[in-house]
């Protein structure tokens, strides 16, 4: 049996047998609390992670409401924002995703990759489970997924002015914030999602299970 992240990535190859294995989410959701007007990002910084579109939009931004945005990232990876990092609104720390102590307002995925229109993001799922809802740039699998939840918004690739724009909406109509905001909890709370859901179907499909 071959498995694959999405139903895009299995349809590239012939296998056999073939089925569709997304990622998943942990057991362990934890409950942390809010920062509002903070933007979240963990992760690389060069390409084609691109985080240079976000922090062009977080400096305008700035322009008309104050909001932070907290990077973890390795120290070799500074070079690659050098030129921002004296910004009063960034916050850049060199620490795992699981050290996080607060729920992010919104987290960003800003990869423009190729592999994004074919599979789900595991980060997409890791900011799920911090209860955060997540703009992403624009690819179709993550964009799939996202819609079929409600549970963030939608930048145009490598394009400052986009995720200015859907920020801007976010960050000021609290409805938004806090529908999004709901779904994503609901959605921690799906067993479809479990990647113990996940283990059961591979124990089912090899015929362990009965």
């Amino acid at each position: 049996i071959a498995y694959f992240p999405s139903e895009s990535s299995m349809n590239l190859l012939k296998f056999k047998r073939k089925e569709i294995l997304p990622p998943g989410l942990f057991l362990d959701i934890p409950e942390m609390p809010l920062k509002k007007n903070v933007i979240f990002y963990a992760g690389g910084l060069k390409k084609p992670y691109n985080l240079e579109p976000v922090l062009q939009a977080v400096e305008n931004l700035n322009k008309i409401k104050v909001i932070k945005f907290h990077i973890f990232c390795r120290k070799n990876d500074l070079r690659f924002i050098e030129k921002w990092s004296d910004k009063e609104w960034l916050k850049i720390e060199h620490k795992n995703l699981y050290d996080l102590n607060f729920r992010p307002h919104i987290s960003v995925i800003s990869s423009d990759d190729s592999y994004q229109a074919i599979a789900r993001s595991v980060k997409m799922l890791d900011y799920i489970r911090l209860g955060s809802p997540i703009i992403i740039s624009d690819a179709y699998e993550n964009s799939k997924f996202l819609k079929e939840y409600n549970i963030g918004l939608i930048a145009k690739p490598n394009d400052a002015k986009s995720f200015y724009l859907q920020l801007k909406k976010y960050f000021t109509d609290d409805t938004l914030s806090e529908n999004l905001h709901m779904n994503v909890k609901k959605l921690q709370k799906s067993k479809e999602l479990k990647w113990t859901t996940r283990c059961e179907k591979v124990l089912s499909d090899l015929g362990v299970m009965n």
